[in-house]
């Protein structure tokens, strides 16, 4: 599934260069950073296993990863480490110069990446049918408290 933003928070990190991660990390949805930014605070990135949102403001294209520190990779301060799918997502194969917004992800984003995005199919099942059962509530609640409304002003 192809992710565009139509209105994202673009207030993140700038990225301007990217490093090639192991296959364990594109597995797992990991994106290594700067061990420097591993905190929470505002004037960090992240702590470790955070969901990040990385976002290409030329194209609009976005996809959520899982914070780790640099590891084995000399990641510098503006730079992070990403799997190729996330490079073919954000259209930065083979570019030359990138400019990428890294942000933690917030609740919406988190959301949507549990619904549409993880690896788990039984996850993403579950996550929608908690969604399906919860709006189907709400709209019996209000279909039987009109119907009494209605019962009542006619009786």
């Amino acid at each position: 599934m192809e992710a565009q933003a139509l209105k994202v928070n673009v207030d993140g990190a700038s990225i301007n260069k990217l490093h090639s991660v192991s296959t364990q990390d594109a597995i797992d949805h990991v994106c290594r950073i700067n061990n420097n930014r591993m905190k929470a605070g505002e004037k960090f990135l992240a702590k470790r296993g955070d969901l990040l949102k990385i976002f290409n403001p030329s194209n609009g294209k976005f996809v959520f990863r899982f914070a780790h520190g640099a590891g084995e990779l000399k990641i510098r301060f503006n730079e992070l480490g990403l799997d190729y799918d996330a490079e073919l997502e954000l259209g930065v194969i083979q570019a030359q110069e990138i400019e990428l917004q890294v942000m933690l992800a917030n609740t919406a984003d988190r959301e949507f990446y549990l619904m549409y995005q993880d690896r788990s199919v039984s996850s993403r099942n579950s996550r929608a049918l908690g969604w399906y059962m919860l709006i189907g509530s709400l709209l019996f609640a209000v279909v039987t408290t009109a119907s009494g409304w209605v019962g009542s002003m006619i009786g």
